[in-house]
This record gives structure tokens, sequence and C-alpha cells, in this order.
């Protein structure tokens, strides 16, 4: 009897619909997870890397945000010091990046685990990461 009840307790509790847990509970658990942070530091320093490279100003062109001859300069700073320290500079980014729409891929609401992670593919995260990147470098171009 007290393993019927035990099992019944179990299940029940499972039985909580994930739509019906606050999205910012599980994106939490993805923003610290180990293999999460690993895709964000991987997808972060080849998108510093872009960065580096990139013209001095630019409009939005659906793949990366407009920004400033001004912004670029942060911008650049922000992709040394990633390319410098990918763990800090993906902690940094994730809790922006967990929240963006991309290309019809949300990456709340997407999170799989435990282990945590996203099921977005390394695409779609790497473009969460180039909409983010103005704001993680301090470069707005709406003051």
């Amino acid at each position: 009897m007290k393993r019927l009840i035990l099992t019944l307790t179990l299940l029940m509790g499972l039985a909580v619909p994930a739509v019906a847990q606050n999205t910012s509970t599980t994106q939490m658990g993805l923003v610290g997870a180990p293999i999460f942070q690993a895709r964000l530091q991987y997808e972060g320093w080849i998108v510093a890397q872009e960065v580096l490279v990139e013209a001095a100003s630019a409009a939005a062109n659906g793949v990366i945000p407009a920004y400033t001859t001004a912004c670029h300069t942060q911008r650049l700073a922000f992709a040394r010091g990633f390319i410098a320290q990918p763990v800090a500079g993906a902690l940094q980014m994730a809790i922006g990046v967990v929240g963006t729409n991309v290309s019809g891929a949300v990456l709340a609401g997407s999170v799989i685990g435990p282990p945590f992670d996203s099921s977005v593919t390394d695409s779609a995260l790497a473009q969460a990461i180039r909409v983010q990147y103005n704001s993680v470098s301090g470069c707005f171009t709406n003051p």
C-alpha cells in the first residue's frame, strides 16, 4: 500500500504540464546549465569572430541588427573580450539569448533535460547571439 501511495504521488508530480510552469523558472535552469553554456561559448566565439571583421557600421539585414560606427567600437571590445574569456562572455549573454525569438526558433520554451539544454539548432543559437550583440556590448541604436 505504501508503494502504491508513493508511486501515485510521484506520478502526480510528473503530470504537471510544462505550460503550467513559469518560463523564468524553466529558463533559469537553461541559463546556468553546463551543456548550454558550452554551446553558448562555442557559437559566441564564432559570432565574435564575425564581429571582428564586420564593417564599421551596418543597417539591419535580417542576420545582424543595425549598428552605428560608434557602436562598432563597443561591439569590437565585447568580441575581443568574448574571445579572451568565452566562459564570462557566455554567462553575460545567456539571459538575453534564452528569450530571443529568431527565425521562428524561440529558445524560451525549448528547454530539454535535465541535463538542461535547448532543442534549437546551433544556427538558431548563433542568430540569437547576433540579435543580442548590441545590448551585451552596450551599444544602443535607439537611445
